[in-house]
């Protein structure tokens, strides 16, 4: 029974978000780069340093700026290896994009464990994604990893005029879904985005995905829940089924609007 003043609350929906929580995002660009690195030396005779620099100038860019949406997604790429490639290799830059972009998508894959995931959630649940970042650059994603069948909604928020922590699209979210966010738990990686953005949306409850669960939350309102993995969520809903949530006065109550 829950304690007097509060209430149990059954989930019917999860959210999650995309990079970092069920895909390996920076982890899959590192091991990508790497592996591009050796294919400049292997197969274009770059020396090691000068492959290593080059790669590394490339990813960074690139993270600063996925995506120039006034270009098309691939020439922005070229322009970013042709700007990271000395004059001796620039030649090759489009080759070498496309190099790139293959194991890009080897290394982002989810997991058998996520697939495996999704498809028991999707079985009790309702499951969306909210993910920011542009149109081309996130659909890429989603469709070269052929994750659309996993999800009852899919929002991109360079498709919208909100991104997280934007409370409207979680709103969005819940009303193509045909639910209350009182009736959701927003799953992902970012303090700043997922978990605020969940909470000033009024979801049921946050769940923080960290590989280091003793992360200080100064400055930030404390997710309900932290995992390691997103892999761990199966077991939490297990145990969980209801969630023990304030009446009123908490954290993820909705503020009406």
């Amino acid at each position: 029974m829950a304690p007097k003043g509060r209430q149990m609350k059954t989930v019917t929906t999860i959210l999650f978000d995309l990079d970092n929580t069920l895909i390996p995002t920076k982890h899959g660009d590192r091991k990508a780069i790497e592996k591009t690195a050796r294919i400049l030396t292997d197969k274009y005779c770059m020396p090691e340093e000068e492959a290593a620099s080059v790669t590394s100038v490339f990813l960074r860019n690139f993270r600063l700026c996925p995506h120039n949406e006034n270009e098309k997604i691939d020439e922005w790429r070229i322009f970013l290896w042709t700007n990271a490639l000395t004059d001796q290799y620039k030649w090759a830059a489009k080759e070498i994009y496309s190099e790139w972009i293959r194991l890009r998508y080897e290394c982002l894959a989810p997991g058998s464990g996520v697939i495996s995931m999704l498809k028991k959630l999707r079985s009790k649940y309702s499951v969306g994604l909210i993910t920011n970042g542009t149109s081309e650059s996130q659909w890429e994603k989603i469709n070269q990893l052929k994750l659309r069948t996993y999800f009852d909604c899919i929002l991109v928020s360079g498709d919208l005029p909100w991104q997280k922590p934007d409370k409207h699209i979680f709103y969005r979210a819940c009303e193509l879904m045909s639910v209350n966010p009182g009736d959701c738990i927003m799953v992902g990686d970012k303090m700043e985005t997922d978990i605020i953005g969940g909470k000033a949306a009024g979801v049921l409850a946050t769940i923080l995905i960290s590989p280091n669960p003793s992360l200080s939350y100064l400055n930030y309102p404390r997710p309900d829940y932290v995992l390691e993995s997103s892999l761990l969520l199966l077991n939490l809903l297990h145990n969980q089924p209801e969630l023990d949530v304030m009446d009123d006065s908490n954290s993820n109550s909705s503020d009406g609007s």
